[in-house]
C-alpha cells in the first residue's frame, strides 16, 4: 500500500513537471513579447494567493489525518467548512486586491476581472487537494493532478487560437474538475463554521504561511523585483530566465524532500545525529550544484538564442539566477534544524531580514546595474540567507554540534569561494 502511494505520488508530480517543462518551450514563442510579459506578471500575483486565510489551510492540512483517523464525523465538517469558507473569503479579499494591482499596471479591466475570479476557483482546487492527502488518498490525488497537467496542455493550443485571452480562459478551464467535483458533492454546510478553530490556531498558522511566503518570495525575489519595476519586454526576458532557474531549483529541492522527511523524524530521536547528517549531506551537494550550475551556464546561451528568438538572452542575468543555487543546500538542508526545534520565530526573521536585504539591495544597485539589478539583489539576499542561516544555527545549535569549528572553517572556505564568484559577476 505505501509503495503504490508512494508511485501514485510521483507520478501526479512527474506529469506535472513535464506539462510545465513544455508551456515554458512553446507559450513564450506563441505570445507576443508583450504578452508573455503579462504572463509573468500575473504568475508573480499568483504568488500572493496563499495569504487569504492567514495559513490556515496549513494547520488544517497538518491537524486533518488524525481527525480522519478519529473520525467524528462532526469535528470533521467543523474542520471542513471552516476551511474552506474562511479560505473562500480570503482568496476573494486576496484577489481583489490583486485584480486591482494588476489593472494599475496595465489597465486592462477583462484580465483583472480574471484574476479576481482566478482565486477563489484555485482555493478550491488546492482544498480539495489537502482533503485527498489528508485522507491518504493519493489515486484520485493522482487523478486529479495528471487530469490538470493534461489540460494545462491545452494552453498552447487556447493561446495559439486567441493569443492571451486564450491563456486566461484556459486557467478556468484547468480547475473546471474541482468545480464540478464540488457541484456534484455540494458546499460544505456553513452552519458547521467554528471561528474559534480560527482564533486558536491563529498564531500557528501564521508562522507558517510567513516561513512558506517568505521562502518563494526570496527565491522568486529576482522576478518579483523585475515585475514591479521594469518594461514589458525586461519582464518577459525576466519570466524566461527566471523559470529556468526554477525548474533546477525544483530539481534540488525535489531532490532533497526524502532527506527532509527523514531527518525531520531523526531530530526527534537523536538531534546530534541528525545535525551530522545535514553536514555531510551540505559537504556532498554544494560541488553537485556547482558541476550542475557550469552544465547550465555552458548550455544556456545557445538554448535560449536556439528557442527564444524574440526574447533578450543577458548572461549576466542568468548567472545570478544560477549562481544563487550555489548555497541552496545550506538553506534548504539547515531550514529542518529550524522546524525540527521548534525555531519558527528564528527561522522567519532570518528570511524576512534576507527579503528585505534583496529588496533594498535592489534600489541601491538599480541606478548603476538597471536592468540587472533585480537579478544581482536575489543573488545577494540567499546569500545573506544562506550565511544567517549557517552563523546562527551554530551559535543556536552550539552544544549539539559535533567538531563545530571544522565545519564552520569548511563551509566558511566553500562560502567564500561562491561569494567571490558572485563579486567577480557584479563586476
Amino acid at each position: 500500500m505505501l509503495v503504490k502511494k508512494i508511485k501514485d505520488s510521483l507520478l501526479a508530480n512527474v506529469s506535472q513537471q513535464i506539462s510545465s517543462i513544455f508551456l515554458f518551450l512553446l507559450i513564450p514563442r506563441i505570445l507576443t513579447v508583450d504578452d508573455y510579459a503579462i504572463v509573468v506578471f500575473v504568475a508573480v500575483l499568483l504568488s500572493f494567493s496563499n495569504l487569504g486565510d492567514l495559513g490556515f489551510t496549513f494547520v488544517y492540512s497538518t491537524k486533518m489525518p488524525v481527525i480522519y483517523q478519529r473520525n467524528d464525523k462532526n469535528e470533521i465538517q467543523e474542520w471542513n467548512s471552516t476551511a474552506f469558507w474562511f479560505g473562500i473569503i480570503g482568496s476573494l479579499i486576496v484577489g481583489c486586491l490583486l485584480s486591482i494591482t494588476f489593472y494599475i499596471k496595465f489597465s486592462h479591466p477583462l484580465y483583472a476581472s480574471f484574476i479576481f475570479l482566478l482565486l477563489p476557483v484555485m482555493f478550491i482546487t488546492s482544498f480539495h487537494i489537502m482533503q485527498f492527502t489528508s485522507l491518504e488518498n493519493f489515486s484520485s490525488y493522482r487523478n486529479l493532478i495528471f487530469s490538470q497537467s493534461v489540460i494545462k496542455l491545452l494552453t498552447i493550443l487556447f493561446s495559439y487560437m486567441m493569443g492571451l485571452l486564450g491563456w486566461f480562459v484556459n486557467q478556468f478551464f484547468m480547475y473546471s474538475l474541482t468545480i464540478k467535483k464540488l457541484i456534484n458533492e455540494g458546499l460544505p454546510p456553513i452552519k458547521k463554521f467554528n471561528h474559534h478553530l480560527i482564533k486558536s490556531h491563529f498564531l500557528n498558522g501564521v508562522l507558517l504561511i510567513s516561513v512558506f511566503f517568505l521562502w518563494n518570495q526570496l527565491l522568486g525575489s529576482g522576478r518579483l523585483l523585475a515585475a514591479f519595476n521594469y518594461e514589458k519586454s525586461i519582464i518577459a526576458d525576466y519570466g524566461l530566465m527566471s523559470t529556468g532557474y526554477q525548474i533546477l531549483s525544483s530539481l534540488l529541492i525535489a531532490t532533497f524532500i526524502p532527506f527532509s522527511v527523514s531527518t525531520l523524524k531523526m531530530i526527534e530521536v537523536d538531534d546530534k545525529i541528525a545535525i551530522e547528517r545535514i553536514f555531510k549531506a551540505i559537504y556532498i551537494a554544494i560541488p553537485c550544484v556547482l558541476v550542475l550550475v557550469m552544465l547550465a551556464e555552458t548550455l544556456a546561451p545557445f538554448l535560449f538564442k536556439l528557442l527564444f528568438k524574440k526574447y533578450q538572452y543577458d548572461s549576466v542575468v542568468f548567472k545570478s539566477f544560477l549562481y544563487s543555487l550555489f548555497l541552496s543546500p545550506i538553506v534548504v538542508t539547515l531550514g529542518n534544524v529550524y522546524i525540527g526545534k521548534k525555531k519558527l520565530p528564528l527561522y522567519i526573521g532570518i528570511l524576512g531580514i534576507s527579503f528585505l536585504s534583496a529588496i533594498l539591495s535592489f534600489y541601491y544597485l538599480l541606478p548603476t546595474y538597471q536592468t540587472r539589478a533585480a537579478a544581482l539583489a536575489q543573488l545577494l539576499g540567499t546569500t545573506i540567507c544562506a550565511v544567517l542561516m549557517l552563523g546562527v544555527a551554530c551559535y543556536i545549535f552550539r552544544k549539539t554540534i559535533q567538531n563545530i569549528s571544522y565545519k564552520i572553517a569548511t563551509l566558511f572556505l566553500m562560502s567564500l569561494v561562491i561569494i567571490m564568484i558572485e563579486y567577480w559577476i557584479i563586476n
